[in-house]
């Protein structure tokens, strides 16, 4: 994967009618298979890493966890302020969603979830940060922001505990950086992708209840790499989304 120091300029995306989801869903397979530029792909951990650490601020929390039938949601009030700084610009937190199983690899290893940031500055350019997740130790930051995962088609649950994003980052944000498209809905959208070198854990509890949750309402979302070596396979991907109240939806 060749790494890339620049930005790229972005299309923006707006939510289609849900009927015309289908037809998006099979032009972005398409393109997804010709696109040399676009995730998943195999970071290799020999590439130069950026060791200047990723500034961010998180402040708010999400406030809501939907189930449309085709992700879940978390809604994330208008005016949250969370940002990330990229080339001295500014990126504000559009949405979180996580892929199940993770959607890049690194050395050929898929790990069990992803996490990705979605963020856009003021010329509506997109940055991506990226967190991996392995199993092992109980995450308590998961455990609070998914303590009453919907379940339920059309279901609203409000979140009641804060829940504190910079929990969902490392300590230590060394990262590789480069250029691709977004993975969801389609790959027609650039982005810079920030790769957090570092994963976190999450417990294969936590794993399974985030499968039950979506799994029923998601077709495998993850497109095919090379036969590597994955942390643990699953039947199916599923996703969960968090985004800012009237901003687009993503499906993955």
């Amino acid at each position: 994967m060749k790494l890339l120091l620049c930005t790229a300029t972005l299309l923006t995306l707006f939510l289609p009618p849900l009927s015309a989801f289908a037809a998006i869903q099979e032009e972005a397979h398409q393109l997804c298979q010709t696109d040399i530029n676009q995730p998943p792909g195999d970071i290799r951990s020999t590439s130069e890493a950026h060791v200047s650490p990723l500034e961010v601020q998180y402040i708010d929390s999400p406030s809501e966890l939907i189930n449309n039938g085709q992700i879940l949601l978390a809604s994330m009030r208008s005016f949250a302020a969370n940002t990330i700084r990229l080339d001295d610009q500014l990126y504000t937190l559009e949405e979180l969603h996580f892929h199940v199983p993770a959607e890049n690899t690194i050395d050929g290893k898929r790990y069990a979830m992803e996490l990705h940031l979605m963020h856009r500055n003021s010329n509506g350019e997109l940055a991506v940060v990226v967190v991996m997740f392995t199993e092992g130790a109980l995450n308590k930051t998961l455990a609070r922001l998914w303590q009453s995962l919907p379940s339920v088609l059309e279901k609203r649950t409000t979140l009641f505990t804060p829940v504190d994003i910079n929990q969902l980052l490392p300590a230590d944000k060394t990262y590789w950086r480069f250029n691709g498209s977004q993975s969801s809905p389609s790959c027609l959208e650039n982005a810079v992708w920030v790769v957090l070198q570092h994963p976190l854990t999450l417990s294969s509890a936590q794993l399974e209840k985030f499968m039950r949750a979506v799994h029923e309402h998601k077709s495998a979302s993850v497109r095919p790499l090379p036969t590597g070596n994955d942390e643990k396979s699953h039947a199916a991907g599923s996703d969960l989304v968090l985004k800012r109240d009237g901003d687009p939806i993503h499906l993955g």
